[in-house]
């Protein structure tokens, strides 16, 4: 069940047999009431709301004593914005928040919640390219003139024999590396977001 404040999301949300809801967040009490609903989620929400802590004391009131609260939202102490200078692409207009973890935590806290579990995440976290994954352990310039480990693999490529065995070789030797430097990047925590699960006390 969602609740959502644009009509025509709503209308599309609609379309695809979901239960959403057309209205602002002050409309979840009384949802959580009627469809007796013990977990709320807010994942790439917080960061939008003009006002954050009273968008949780909301929530917290249409909860009960137990319940859950997931959120997500990008984390501004990430690798990436301190690498950018803080001109990357998740930090925009429409984005009026940002969250710490430690900021975060004591923002649900004052609300009236407890932190069970956090931490950190990616979209596709083990599917990074190549330089991405360098670039995320410091080891390349985002928009580098360097040749990235892609453009090398395609270099070798086109100077090798056009067989289908070198070929093979190739594309393994660069899913291997491909894999190893997204674990990499997970180890070391150079992910861009930030999930919390709390509890209401």
């Amino acid at each position: 069940i969602g609740i959502e404040p644009n009509a025509q999301a709503v209308n599309f949300a609609r379309s695809k047999g979901l239960e959403v809801y057309e209205g602002k967040l002050e409309k979840f009490p009384e949802l959580a009431r009627d469809h007796n609903i013990h977990a709320a989620t807010m994942l790439h929400v917080i960061e939008h709301l003009g006002d954050p802590l009273e968008s949780l004391k909301i929530i917290h009131g249409g909860l009960h004593t137990g319940d859950r609260l997931v959120l997500e939202t990008p984390n501004i102490n990430c690798f990436s914005f301190k690498a950018a200078g803080y001109k990357h692409s998740l930090i925009c207009e429409d984005h009026l928040f940002y969250f710490s973890e430690d900021s975060l935590e004591k923002i649900l806290e004052k609300t009236g919640f407890k932190v069970i579990a956090c931490g950190k995440r990616d979209f596709d976290q083990y599917n990074f390219g190549i330089r991405e994954s360098l670039s995320r352990l410091g080891l390349m310039k985002r928009n580098s003139q360097n040749i990235s480990s892609d453009a090398g693999v395609a270099a070798i490529n086109a100077g090798t024999k056009n067989s289908a065995q070198e070929g093979n070789v190739l594309r393994l030797i660069k899913f291997s590396l491909r894999s190893v430097l997204n674990r990499l990047v997970i180890l070391f925590g150079r992910l861009d977001y930030i999930w919390i699960i709390v509890e209401k006390l």
